[in-house]
Formats: C-alpha cells, sequence, structure tokens
C-alpha cells in the first residue's frame, strides 16, 4: 500500500524513540529505525586516509550507540520542529582535530557531497562506499536511511574513532 501523505508534517514537533519531543541543545544518538540492521548508532571517522576534517559515518557494530549529537537552531521553540533550519554538532571530547565538530557538507565526487565537521551546512543522506563504511551525504542516488533519535545518557562517553578508507 503506497500513501502519498508524508511522515512528517512541516512545522510538526520531531518525536524521540520514546515518543517525547525533541528539545534543542539536549544530546542524543542518531540510530538506525530498525535494530540489528546496517550497523549502528552516527558517530565520527577518518575518509581517505586524511586526519581532519572528520567525517559523519555510520558505526558498522550494531551495539555501539555512536557519539551524541545536539541540534541548535535560532527559533525560540522548545522543541526541534520539522522543516526548520537547524546546526548539527557532535558532542564528545576529541582533540584530533582543532575544528569545530558542528556538521557541513564537502564536495566528494560527481553528484556526492559527504557530511563533515566544519561550518554549518545544510543537507544529510546516506552513501555506501566500496569498503562498506556508511557516510551520511547528500546526492541524488542515494538509498534510503531512516533513523530514529534516542536521549543520550553520557554524551562525553566518547567511542574510538576508526581509520575509513576510501578506494
Amino acid at each position: 500500500m503506497m500513501s502519498t501523505k508524508p511522515s512528517v508534517v512541516h512545522g510538526q514537533v520531531v518525536l524521540d524513540a520514546e515518543g517525547e519531543p525533541l528539545e534543542w541543545d539536549r544530546d542524543y544518538h542518531i540510530l538506525p529505525a530498525s535494530w540489528g540492521i546496517e550497523g549502528g548508532g552516527i558517530s565520527l571517522g577518518f575518509y581517505n586516509n586524511s586526519r581532519c576534517p572528520l567525517y559523519v559515518v555510520q558505526d558498522r557494530s550494531i551495539l555501539k550507540d555512536g557519539m551524541a549529537a545536539a541540534f541548535s537552531s535560532k527559533t525560540k521553540d522548545r522543541f526541534v520542529r520539522a522543516s526548520t533550519d537547524l546546526s548539527i554538532t557532535t558532542r564528545g571530547s576529541i582533540a584530533i582535530c582543532r575544528d569545530l565538530l558542528m556538521w557541513k557538507l564537502v564536495h566528494e565526487t560527481g553528484r556526492r557531497w559527504l557530511v563533515s565537521t566544519g561550518t554549518p551546512e545544510p543537507g544529510l543522506g546516506l552513501y555506501v562506499a566500496e569498503d562498506k563504511t556508511r557516510y551520511l551525504a547528500l546526492s541524488d542516488d542515494l538509498r534510503p536511511y531512516l533513523f530514529k533519535f534516542r536521549k543520550a545518557v553520557d554524551p562525553y562517553a566518547a567511542q574510538p574513532l576508526k581509520t575509513v578508507v576510501s578506494v
């Protein structure tokens, strides 16, 4: 059965996995919508043997929640609403790069854009590299990535970064 009704309505409050409204500047893990399928939560990793900037990746292990992220905006509303301009910042203790841990788009090749840390820019999707690493990206040919938010208990319990090599 197909539906033309959008799953999220413009201006509607975004809910976390427990059905509670997402709050600005609160820490959340970004996890696959279905547990046990294709990896764990969103984290940061290296790309193409470079140390900086860090790139936004999905952890390969379904047992890892990834790093916590927080949403910020200039809105005075208490809760995150669909279709609102926002910034996403990864929370955690990472001393490798001096860059901000705020997400931005970085042009990679062709029509694909990867999500990195640095000055904010909008856009988000999922790109699977040849080595099966899943990068958040923006492109016309991305496969769908459904996700949910879960409140982070300890946002500064960062997991080790992994090296990601592009072929």
